[in-house]
């Protein structure tokens, strides 16, 4: 079968989403030797356990230029719905002059809270603190131009971006960390969004950039007060999310053995394998919603096919991890200290697929403009950060709350990676439970 003959016959949808998918995959082969084998061979264990949370507070710094790109990238898929380029072109050309406030307050957030957070991670501030402003600047920037892509439904330049990207972290990690670990690994972090932000630049130009493209006003009054409460909507989801995210890796690298926080980096290179296909359709969904929802039209036959996809490839590779985990952890550096982990292994694969099918759900309902989600979304993320703050930190309530209810809470031992993992995994299948109920319930009183 030619290439345009099964492009036919899968339609646009699923074969921008296979293209997308390959182009992945191959960063994510060089990506899995860097984290599972030049990573480790640099980075002591004993500070290994501390990547994760880094990379986390850098997303962290990005998110306030993050929630603004997200109704940048819908407010542009409704102008390219309507092929108009003129708005589109101006549109771009705001948002970056607008995106130096947000890279303000990402320096800001850096200010308050580094040095909080190198102590708690136990690590040496030097110039990882300077290191990790630029990653931060630039992991806020990139999406600028990557979600132009996306937005535009430029899915095989994006897959070309991300192919590039990968590549060129791993130069960069191999020239950087051997003087300097950490420091090096987050030089190299941040070359991957400078990497996207100029194949981007290139890819767009004609589209955004071009001479024969006059500019046009695309900001009425109507339109900005729906943008500013498109906005405001997306925060209040985004914000606890990656509140939710950093507490979860900062707690298991500040409150839990050495062994137990590089065990958790080095498994969970492996397990997010099973979000992998959920991540991708995550990303393609969103102009597509966005487009049946401008043209009234209803998306949720493709998120229940989208769903069904990812729930059977985590499945599979979920039975396939199982059986050849000691193979695949015997070959690892250092691999036979992680052999006792199964139980925490299959956790974190279902939290991997878990969220990302989470992720094509929520992203089918911003697309869509609906945000009734966050009714159970905001009260699931307060408990679990709620619940893993005070079960692993109950020293804190002693002198405020009777001894003998603190002793309790020290008798359930909440500082062990099985134990998180089991509550992550008890949230995440909550999220799925209360996805699945909204979309039924959607459909049968539609």
């Amino acid at each position: 079968m030619g290439l345009q003959k099964l492009r036919n016959r899968l339609g646009e949808f699923w074969w921008a989403s296979l293209i997308f998918f390959i182009a992945l995959r191959f960063g994510d082969a060089i990506n899995a030797i860097t984290g599972l084998y030049v990573v480790p061979k640099f980075v002591s264990q004993d500070e290994l356990g501390a990547v994760l949370p880094i990379l986390n507070f850098t997303t962290f710094l990005s998110l306030p230029l993050s929630i603004f790109i997200t109704g940048y990238t819908k407010l542009l898929n409704i102008c390219s719905v309507n092929n108009e380029w003129g708005k589109v072109k101006r549109m771009y050309l705001d948002v970056l002059r607008y995106s130096v406030v947000f890279v303000l307050l990402s320096i800001l957030l850096v200010l308050v809270f580094h040095k909080l957070v190198f102590e708690r991670l136990r690590i040496q501030n030097g110039m990882l603190g300077v290191v990790i402003v630029v990653a931060g600047i630039l992991g806020a920037f990139a999406p600028l131009f990557t979600n132009t892509l996306q937005g535009l439904k430029k899915f095989r330049e994006l897959s070309l971006v991300n192919i590039i990207s990968a590549p060129i972290r791993l130069i960069v990690i191999l020239i950087t960390m051997p003087i300097r670990p950490l420091t090096g690994f987050f030089v190299a972090h941040g070359s991957v969004p400078f990497a996207q932000i100029v194949a981007s630049t290139i890819a767009i130009r004609k589209t955004v950039f071009s001479r024969d493209v006059l500019q046009e006003p695309y900001l009425d009054d109507k339109t900005k007060r729906w943008f500013i409460r498109y906005l405001l909507l997306n925060a209040i989801y985004v914000f606890p999310m990656i509140i939710g995210n950093c507490v979860e890796t900062m707690v298991i690298r500040q409150r839990l053995a050495a062994i137990d926080s590089a065990a958790y980096y080095m498994l969970s290179r492996i397990a997010e394998i099973g979000g992998y296909l959920g991540l991708t359709l995550m990303v393609v969904i969103f102009p597509f919603a966005s487009e049946q929802h401008e043209k009234k039209k209803d998306s949720d036959l493709l998120l229940l096919r989208v769903i069904g996809a990812s729930a059977i490839f985590s499945l599979l590779f979920a039975i396939f991890c199982y059986f050849t985990k000691d193979l695949v952890f015997s070959i690892l550096p250092a691999g036979e200290e992680y052999l006792g982990y199964t139980k925490e292994y299959m956790l974190l694969i279902f939290n991997f697929s878990a969220l990302a099918i989470w992720y094509c759900f929520v992203n089918n309902e911003i697309a869509a403009e609906r945000f009734s989600f966050l009714r159970y979304h905001l009260p699931l993320q307060a408990i679990f950060i709620a619940l893993i703050f005070g079960l692993t930190g109950y020293g804190y309530f002693y002198g405020y709350l009777p001894n003998s209810w603190v002793d309790s809470i020290r008798d359930i031992n909440a500082c062990r990676l099985d134990f998180l993992l089991t509550l992550i995994a008890i949230i995440n299948l909550l999220r799925l439970l209360f996805a699945a109920g909204h979309i039924c319930a959607r459909r049968k009183f539609r």
